[in-house]
Order: C-alpha cells, then structure tokens, then sequence
C-alpha cells in the first residue's frame, strides 16, 4: 500500500521502523518517516503499535496492517537475536584469544623477571629457570645464533599443569659460543655466568656524564641508595676533570666510617668504569658536625683493578671481574654489622630490615611480615605519624626482635626465614609483593631492600 502524497512506498518505510525505533537511522530517514506517517494511517498504527506491543490495529483497521505488525514484531525479534548471537560470539572470541595468550602463547618475560643457571659444553647450552612470580610459568624458550652470541627468547604464561613454573632448554650452537642472552641481557661470557646484577649495569654504560637521566639509570641499577642511603647529584661538566658529585642527606656515624668508605671506592670504581668521560666521583657527607669529602678518580680506580677502569663499559666479563672483586654483588640477604649508640643492647637483639621505596609511586603503608619455613611467625606495618605518604625514595626500618621469630631464640633452629611485603598505594588500594627475601634471625644482622615497580605493572623486590 502507497499513500496518496508520498513517493516512497509503506513496505520500504515499514521495514525502517525496527532501526528507527532503535535509534539507529539518522536524521534524514528519521525525517521521511516522520514526513510519511504524517500521511499515512496505517503506517503511524503500525510504528505506534510497534513502540508499544500492547496496542493493537483498531477494529475498523484492515487484517492486513495487523499480519504487517506481526510481521515486523518477528523481524524485530529476529533482528535482536541475531545481535545477540554475535555479541556472544564475539565475546566467546574475545575470551578464547585471552585464554590462548594467557595460558598458550604468552608474552615475552624481561631478563630479570627469571631466575635462571646456565651451563656449556662446548657447543652444547642447557639453560634451567623459573619466572622469579611464581605465578607464572614459561610457554616457550626459542634460540637464535648471531656472531658469536647466542641468544634465548622467553615467553611467559599463568603457571598451570600444561607449563608449569620451572623450564629446562637445550640447544647447540653452529659456531664458537663467546655470549649467551636471555632476552637481550647477557647471563654467561667467556665462559662465566653472569649475575642479574652485573648484567643490569652493563645494560646502563653510557659515555657522557653530562647527561643526569642516564647517570641515574647507573646508579639505580648499581643500588646506590642501599649503600649511602638517600642523597641528591652535582655535576661539574665546565672542565676537567668532569666529576660527579654525591651529597649524602644524613650524616655518616664514626662507627660507620671504614665500612662507607669503603662502599664509596667500590661504588666510586663502578662509576667510573661504567661513564665514559667521567673522570672524578666526590662523596660528600658530615659526620660529627664535620664537612666531610671523598674523591674517587680513574687513576686510583685502575691502579685498584690493575687494568684501566674504562675497559668495563666495554666488556661484560671485566664487568663481572670489577664487581667480583669488590664485593659488590653480594646478595641483599642480611649480614652482620657491627652495631652502635645508645640503645647498644636493645639492637643487637634486632635484625633489621631497612626498605627503600624505589617505585614510581608514594605509599600510604607498608607492612612487613615474617614466615617461618612457609609459616607466618610475625608482622608488623609503618606509616607516618602525621598520615604523610611515604615518598619515593624515602626508606622505612622494620627492626625484628626475638619474638618476631616465633620465640625461638636468636639461633633460630633449623627453619628457613623470610619476609615478605605488602604495600598501600596512595589510592587506598593493597598490593602484595609475590617475591620473598631470605633474612637471618642472628642476632646484630641487618640489610637493605628495594621495592620497585607500579600499581599497573606490579611492586617488586629489586635484585
């Protein structure tokens, strides 16, 4: 049926209503429909009758407008399930890609997120890891051979039976191995593994000191902080020689003096070897109301290593000589310390635990909890006094005493201890850090540990 003043015909206006009703013509359609029901009767009763289900064509109306509703009504129908359907499917799509990336394929694991020990044979690589979050586990291990180096790529998944957390890969070389990789970062060399540790550093050698951003990616890496706690940069770049000078914020206790300074050296030589025209680094600090510095040049820090100090920003494996002669890669671990000041007695019943906030973000809280071979023996939490939030950086002291432990005495048996750490994010939100740190319930022991990470990434314990 036509209507006497409309050129376009009812059948095509009707099969319009169901998306105008929807909202999904646009505004010229909208206008002819509009324009054509103003003259048209039977189709203004079949669009109002449409919008609303319960009106029925009136008893004089023709049997014909009531089969179109009803025939338009099943087309609607029709129309929403096939909407449906595929917004099911698509969301079925949706899950089974997430699923196959979060259980099958994976993503690929940063160098220092695993765990690993590596060992040659001549030609013959065996590589065992684990994802240092036990909650995941890795999908595939793939080689690649260039020059000499032999690179491995990882890709993690969600632990499950299919791939669980530990891996095992083999592989034999076509050439003479002189590197191996483990996602870009160098893990053995000329025959010696290399640390998480040192291979971070080498990551960071650059050749001009003028540059602040990349002196503090060394120093981030070299754990700078846990050594002389927070301290702010001076750089004399008019002349040379070209020096770094490091301000430590706290005074420095006589007590402490032969073991800082003999930090400075092993943190000085690091520097130097690692920063290309980087010819001095300058501690400077006051103990006992004194102004206090320490100088570092290339010439004593090659005259300590026997080789010149520079040849480490250009080979991994002297790297690792430098650091393994100073002592530096030494684990986070507590160690023995002598200890100091009026509360003698009361910390040498303490292990503390000194933690610095080295992630993007401010904290409101941080808590510190000890378990004993896999037992939760004790916790704590810090905050500020004032409700200020702890700032990037800033560091928080947990210090344990014996009944932390369990009351089982400074010995501590034959138990594995650990602590383990959650944080409160400026937001309110909690974030619990997966990795645990081994400690020592000795008595006079103490260490240092970093967090690092963000709320959309994950918090971490660098290292």
């Amino acid at each position: 049926m036509m209507s006497d003043n409309k050129t376009i015909p009812c059948e095509v206006i009707r099969d319009l209503f169901p998306s105008y009703i929807d909202g999904l013509t646009n505004e010229v359609t909208n206008r002819e429909i509009e324009a054509h029901n103003a003259g048209c009767a039977d189709c203004a009763a079949i669009l109002a009758s449409m919008k609303n289900p319960q009106v029925e064509p009136a008893a004089g109306e023709p049997a014909s407008a009531k089969k179109e509703i009803d025939f338009l009504r099943k087309n609607k129908r029709r129309n929403l399930k096939i909407i449906l359907g595929s917004l099911a499917g698509a969301v079925a799509v949706a899950l089974a890609i997430l699923g196959l990336r979060l259980f099958v394929i994976g993503d690929p694991l940063y160098g220092d997120w695993i765990a690993y020990h590596v060992q040659v044979s001549g030609s013959d690589i065996v590589l065992d890891g684990s994802p240092v979050d036990s909650a995941h586990g890795i999908s595939k291990v793939t080689f690649e051979e260039v020059d000499g180096g032999v690179y491995a790529y990882t890709r993690a998944v969600l632990a499950s039976p299919l791939h669980p957390g530990e891996f095992r890969a083999h592989y034999t070389a076509k050439g003479t191995v002189r590197q191996i990789y483990l996602n870009n970062r160098v893990i053995w060399a000329e025959g010696v593994t290399i640390s998480s540790y040192v291979s971070s550093l080498y990551e960071t050698r650059h050749e001009y000191m003028g540059s602040m951003s990349d002196n503090a990616r060394t120093a981030d890496a070299l754990n700078l902080s846990a050594y002389i706690g927070h301290y702010t940069n001076e750089l004399q770049t008019g002349q040379r020689p070209y020096a770094w000078v490091i301000k430590l914020s706290e005074p420095v206790h006589e007590k402490q003096l032969d073991t800082i300074e003999s930090d400075m050296n092993s943190l000085g030589y690091v520097l130097l070897g690692l920063i290309g025209n980087l010819d001095e680094v300058t501690f400077d600090y006051t103990m006992n109301g004194s102004h206090i510095t320490h100088t570092v040049t290339t010439e004593v820090a090659s005259q300590y290593f026997g080789q010149d100090i520079k040849d480490c920003g250009q080979n991994v494996r002297v790297l690792h000589s430098l650091i393994q002669k100073t002592g530096l890669d030494a684990t986070l671990y507590p160690t023995p310390t002598e200890t100091y000041g009026a509360e003698e007695a009361e910390a040498e019943q303490q292990t503390t635990l000194r933690v610095v906030n080295s992630s993007e973000e401010e904290w409101q809280s941080i808590s510190c909890a000890v378990y004993r071979s896999g037992e939760i023996a004790s916790s704590q939490g810090s905050i500020h006094a004032d409700g200020t939030l702890i700032k990037c950086y800033e560091s928080t002291v947990f210090n344990l005493v014996p009944q932390d432990f369990g009351n089982v005495g400074l010995n501590g048996g034959e138990y594995e201890w650990e602590a383990a750490f959650d944080v409160e994010t400026a937001d309110g939100k909690t974030h619990s850090i997966v990795q645990r740190v081994r400690i020592s319930p000795q008595a006079s022991t103490s260490g240092t540990i970093e967090i690092v990470g963000n709320s959309k990434d994950g918090f971490r314990l660098k290292g």
